[in-house]
This record gives structure tokens, sequence and C-alpha cells, in this order.
């Protein structure tokens, strides 16, 4: 088994000269055996290893298994982090179930001291049965195409040298090599569903297909290559949809997206979420159907609520992923400085007076850029910008009249939630200039101007 565990470091890469590899040790067969084979390899490799075992605090000797592997740590000459966690109380305070919490606190555990003590790899007990659980586990949660591939001989940080190896490899070695490690009664508890696949479930298969493990092994390795493609795939398709992307949303081009595969669609939706969130996996099944649901209806104006406040609202020509309305306030009015150069939301506002060098005025409605030219004499300072109000009205250069600003926004087809961001200028005496949009007639420069306001917005991003 030692050989056949150094050539599958070799062919996976997992390990390089001179790693600081932290070893998980629950003080089980799997982990102890884990923890014996890496010795083996120690020097070849050259090895820095450090044992780390997390208490659950969910058996009544869990105590037992925490100084167990201290001490068999101290035996082999090496250091050893052990780190207590109620992870009944953590259940209970995030609604998770055991199995969820305990291993959210395992591996925070392991990351930790994986940064405290320099580690470059944390190595980890998994073997071959435990891949053949996982696919059903996985499977039987409706889990895609990477959830059925399993488990990776690498990921990250973390590493699984015993992958190839069946529990039967791993308890023969155990046997042969006189390996000491404590037996977790937990493992019996059929209130785990994990177990009742392990116990009751996969026996039956095996008496069917008693080569299921190996079958299971080369297609999860398929899977894996499969799953990686559409990885793959998924990203170019990505960087090619997205037109917007930053911290507070995303925009992809709704055309682009719906010519996609539908394998892909699914995968540039989470990533998406991954841009703005950081966290892999913020979308449940549920919410990328609405929005695949929603994509195909093309209709405009809808929008689906995701996790952690954020939707996704579906305009004619785009899908955009921001805050919901409850979580978007618009920026504070703030005084305008002439000249000067103010803050406001994601835009810079600079105001400057120039003597007046030819008629006219401009509006460059882009989405980077606005400026406006404006007769100095005509404004009542002080200055303010800030969002749309209710009742707000301009009289719009070139027209007669008044006209409502909501009706020039939706006119100019500016989605709703993005129109609190519009900048508004005014002075004393009512709206001077909509960014991007409409200027007041009564600001427009002509052959008596003096000085002329020239106010220029450029928004973040």
């Amino acid at each position: 088994m030692l050989n056949a565990v150094r050539r599958y470091i070799h062919r996976e890469a997992l390990l390089a000269h001179g790693d600081r590899v932290l070893v998980a040790v629950s003080g089980g067969v799997d982990s102890m055996t884990l923890l014996h084979l890496l010795c083996s390899l120690q020097a070849e490799f050259e090895l820095c290893l450090h044992v780390a075992h997390l208490d659950h605090q969910l058996r009544p000797d869990s105590a037992a298994d925490a100084r167990f592997v201290e001490a068999h740590a101290r035996r082999l000459g090496l250091p050893c982090s052990v780190e207590i966690q109620d992870v009944r109380a953590l259940a209970q305070a995030s609604q998770q179930s055991l199995e969820a919490s305990g291993r959210q606190a395992r591996y925070a555990f392991l990351q930790r001291a994986a940064h405290a003590h320099a580690c470059a790899k944390i190595a980890l007990g998994h073997q071959m049965d435990d891949q053949v659980e996982t696919f059903f586990f996985n499977a039987l949660r409706g889990a895609g195409l990477q959830g059925l591939g399993g488990m990776q001989p690498r990921r990250g940080l973390y590493i699984r040298p015993l992958l190839e190896c069946s529990s039967d490899d791993v308890e023969s070695y155990a046997a042969a090599q006189g390996v000491a490690f404590r037996e977790d009664a937990s493992n019996q508890d059929l209130r785990f569903r994990r177990n009742w696949l392990r116990l009751k479930i996969i026996p039956k298969l095996e008496q069917l297909y008693p080569r299921l493990a190996d079958t299971l092994t080369r297609n999860q390795a398929l899977l894996r290559q499969a799953a990686d493609y559409v990885h793959q795939q998924t990203c170019q398709a990505f960087e090619a949809c997205a037109v917007v992307k930053d911290m507070d949303q995303v925009s992809l081009d709704r055309a682009g997206f719906s010519a996609l595969h539908p394998a892909l669609q699914a995968g540039v939706l989470q990533k998406a979420m991954v841009q703005l969130t950081g966290s892999p996996g913020s979308l449940a099944s549920r919410h990328v159907e609405a929005l695949l649901r929603q994509a195909s209806a093309r209709q405009s104006g809808r929008l689906v609520e995701l996790p952690k406040g954020w939707i996704a609202v579906f305009e004619p020509k785009a899908i955009r992923f921001c805050r919901s309305a409850a979580q978007l306030q618009a920026a504070p009015p703030t005084a305008i400085t002439v000249p000067g150069t103010v803050r406001w939301g994601r835009w810079t506002i600079d105001a400057a007076i120039c003597p007046a060098l030819g008629l006219g005025c401009h509006d460059q409605a882009t989405r980077e850029r606005l400026s406006a030219r404006m007769d100095w004499s005509t404004i009542n300072p002080p200055l303010v910008v800030r969002a749309r109000q209710a009742g707000d009205r301009i009289d719009p250069f070139g027209m007669n009249g008044h006209q409502k600003i909501q009706d020039i926004l939706v006119d100019a087809k500016v989605p709703r939630l993005e129109r609190n961001e519009v900048p508004i200028v005014s002075d004393q005496s009512g709206v001077l200039w909509v960014a991007g949009y409409r200027q007041s007639r009564r600001t427009k420069p002509t052959a008596n101007s003096s000085q002329i306001l020239e106010l220029s917005a450029h928004r973040d991003g």
C-alpha cells in the first residue's frame, strides 16, 4: 500500500519536496493510517508534519480521542494542535444538521491551524469507500456534475493521498503495521444519513455489483474531467456575457446569455453571484431554476429575489444582479463648492467657473462621464447634488413648460433600481441638471453671458 500511495502522490502531484503538511487526525483508522504513511514518506519528501485534531464534543469519550492523538503525535516527535468546539451548540445556532455544522467547524479549524503553522498542504484521510458514499450522498441531494465527481485528490490546500485505497486496504495495512487507532461509535449511528448509506444501502448494492467501488471511482474521475471542462467553458462564457462587473452589481448581456448552451447558463449565473459575494454556491437550485425561467420568458421588469439581500432584475437587454431596494439607500444631499470637487455616492462632481468662450451648452449622455455648461449669472447658490425627490420637475432646455424627472428617467429607460443613483443638481430656485439627461433652460448661456459654470460628473467603474 505504501508504494501505491507513493505512486498516487507523484501522479497527482500532491506533495513537493520540503512541504509543510498539516495532517488532520481524528484518531480513527483512516487518519491514523494516513499519518503513519506520511511519516514513512517524510524523509523521502523532506516533509515537515504537524498533527491537528478537533474535539467536536459530540461523544462522552471525545476528550479521550484528543488525548490519544496528542500522545501519539508526541511519540512520533510531531507538534500537535488540538481545539475544542461545541458542534451541537453550533448546529442549534445555525439551524443546520450536526453533520453540516461539524464539517464547517472542522474545515475552519484546519484552515486556522494551517495558517498559524505556515503549512502549505492539509492532508485528509478520505479513501475510496468515502468516495462511493459521497457519490450517492450527492446524487440523492441533487448535486450537479461537480458534486457527482466526488472529492478531488487536491483542491486548494487540501490533499487526499488515500483516495485510491479501499477501506479493506487501509485496515489491512493498519493491522500489518501495528497502527493504533480508536473506534468511533458514532460511525454506527444510523441517525446520520451518511452512516445509513454506508451500512445499509451500499452493502446491498455491492451484493449485486461486487466491484461497485472500482467502477464508481473510474466514473467519478471521468465526471471530474467533464466538470473541469464545463468550468473552463463557463468562465469564458461569463467573461463574454458580463458587461458590468464590480462590487455592487453584475450585468449580463441578455442576448448573449440566452444564446449559451443550457449546460453553461446555470454556471454563469453562479459566477455572477460569486463575483458579488465571493462565496461559491450562493445560489440554491431553486434560485437557478427561477432565474432560468425568467430568462427564457423574455419579459422585462421582472425580478427574482436571491440570498443575502441580492436580486436579479430582468431588463430588455441585460440581467442585472444588484442589491435589493431595501438595501439600496440614496446618497445624502451634498453641497457643491464652486469651484470644487465633491463625492456623491459613486459619483465625483466637479464644478468650475470659466470665461464664456462660446455659446451653447452640452450634455454628453454617457454612463462614464457627463458634463454641462451654464450661465453663472442665472444660478442661485448654494448648489446641491442629490437623488431625485417626489414631485421633482425641470424646465428642460429646448422645450416649453416643465417635465417631471420621474417621466424623464422612465422615457430614457433608466432601470427602476438605478433612478436613485442619477445625480440631480439644484440651486435654491430648483433643479438645474439631471446629469446625462436634461438641463434647465434658464441656465442656457447667451451672447451676454460673462461667466460659465461648468459641471462634470464621473461615475466609478
